[in-house]
């Protein structure tokens, strides 16, 4: 009986030992998953910031392009300004210059007629 009891004694130990060793797997297993889930949130964490940060360079460099776009037309609007007021200012001294000859052309001929009248008289 005494080996009977020892036996038995020796089985629960081995069982006991079979039973902490799966234990331990099922325990490791477990950390191994929770640690593969805290990689892949940290890698979509990273990758979230980083998508973050490329939306953010992108609308810095919108913004720099619309700003230099918006000086840029400024600029060709004021140069369009300035060819149109010296356009406009070529017209008027040519209108000028028409009109002086006009006046000339007209004083000639008050001039010839007054002389045609001197001459009738």
């Amino acid at each position: 009986m005494a080996k009977l009891q020892e036996h038995l004694r020796h089985v629960q130990k081995i069982e006991a030992e079979r039973v902490a060793k799966h234990e331990k797997k099922k325990a490791d297993a477990r950390e191994k998953v929770e640690a593969k889930k805290k990689e892949i949130q940290d890698r979509n964490a990273q990758r979230v910031a980083e998508e973050a940060e490329t939306a953010r360079k992108i609308g810095e460099k919108e913004r720099a392009f619309e700003k230099k776009r918006v000086e840029e037309q400024k600029v060709i609007d004021k140069r369009i300004a300035d060819e149109a007021r010296q356009r406009d200012l070529a017209r008027a001294e040519k209108v000028k210059e028409k009109a002086k000859k006009s006046e000339a052309a007209l004083a000639e001929i008050h001039v010839k007629a007054e002389e045609a009248q001197v001459k009738m008289v």
